[in-house]
């Protein structure tokens, strides 16, 4: 619990990171070794990041990109931003895998904090190095977590549970407050 210190102060040293790093084909040990590759990338930059500490979880989320076109007139913005970045993600592909109606995606989602506000920019600079990480122009996201949520204050304890909540829902929907084994589409 936070009694006895400003919540404004505390949640101006936590961000929300979004880092995606790649489309795959829908091939285990391929995405595996993936994966592999890319905490290790993820752990030396941030082990190479002056004051950071970060805790999150790499989640591989199957995106059928056929019925995410499908759905592109009733996608929300942020839901458009994804649909691009993935369509463009899979063009890394060779032509033929191009064609296949679904993939992983291979992204990580964490809660980082930082010693000192620039320690922030810092390591959002540190992250854009990554030759895999700086192709897309939303690929990484580093957002600061949410104080309000629809007009109302929104505690840091409140928010940690929903962002861990979050990371782990392996890409279920959430009806009333729990998580359901209904895959959300959007």
């Amino acid at each position: 619990k936070n009694q006895g210190f400003n919540n404004n102060l505390i949640g101006d040293k936590f961000r929300f990171l979004t880092l995606l790093h790649s489309v795959e084909i829908m091939d285990v040990q391929r995405t595996v070794q993936t994966i592999k590759k890319f905490q290790l990338q993820l752990q030396k930059t941030i082990e190479g990041s002056r004051g950071i500490w970060c805790l999150g979880a790499v989640e591989v989320e199957v995106i059928n990109i056929e019925k995410m076109r499908m759905i592109h007139e009733d996608q929300t913005e942020s839901e458009a931003r994804k649909l691009s970045v993935i369509e463009s993600m899979i063009k890394r592909l060779s032509k033929r895998d191009q064609q296949l109606p679904s993939f992983f995606l291979v992204h990580f989602h964490g809660i980082v904090t930082a010693s000192s506000q620039y320690r922030f920019n810092d390591f959002a600079d540190a992250l854009k190095k990554n030759k895999d990480w700086k192709r897309e122009p939303r690929q990484i996201q580093l957002k600061p977590i949410s104080k309000k949520f629809k007009s109302k204050s929104k505690s840091i304890d409140k928010n940690l549970v929903d962002i861990a909540r979050y990371i782990t829902k392996g890409g279920n929907d959430w009806v009333g407050g729990k998580s359901y084994l209904r895959y959300k589409l959007a």
